[in-house]
């Protein structure tokens, strides 16, 4: 089935968002579904599904081309190695090698600490409470 023809049976224009297609498709299934009508809606009912799954699975492509687009291998030449730069959503270029072992080393004390800093709350609440009794 083609795209264009997916947007005419959800009844929406070729630019619509996936918000709008998702609300599309749960309109229109709730009106033609079979339980609910006793006419014979099957078939537009089988339609309008086929078109929700196609549009949807077009937009999750082209969201998946707009992401892998995002991110890019550089070969830097001073030391002949690959580096990726990776655009975030605000289109800042940051250097994912980087930042990943700079974030590893941080969340990693970060988790420690808070552990055995809740670890030693809890037990000095305990004791305090076993004292007051």
């Amino acid at each position: 089935m083609e795209l264009t023809r997916c947007y005419e049976i959800l009844e929406l224009n070729t630019n619509a968002t996936v918000e709008e297609i998702k609300s599309a498709y749960r309109n229109l299934s709730l009106k033609y579904h079979p339980d609910r009508n006793k006419n014979d809606m099957d078939e537009k009912f089988k339609q309008i599904a086929e078109a929700y799954n196609i549009l949807k699975t077009h937009k999750d492509n082209m969201q998946q081309k707009i992401n892998s687009t995002k991110s890019r291998y550089y070969v830097n030449k001073t030391n002949h190695t690959k580096t990726e730069f990776r655009m975030d959503d605000n289109h800042n270029v940051n250097d994912v090698n980087n930042r990943a072992n700079i974030n590893e080393n941080h969340s990693h004390k970060i988790t420690h600490l808070l552990l055995y800093g809740g670890l030693s709350a809890i037990a000095i609440w305990i004791i305090i409470s076993e004292i007051v009794k």
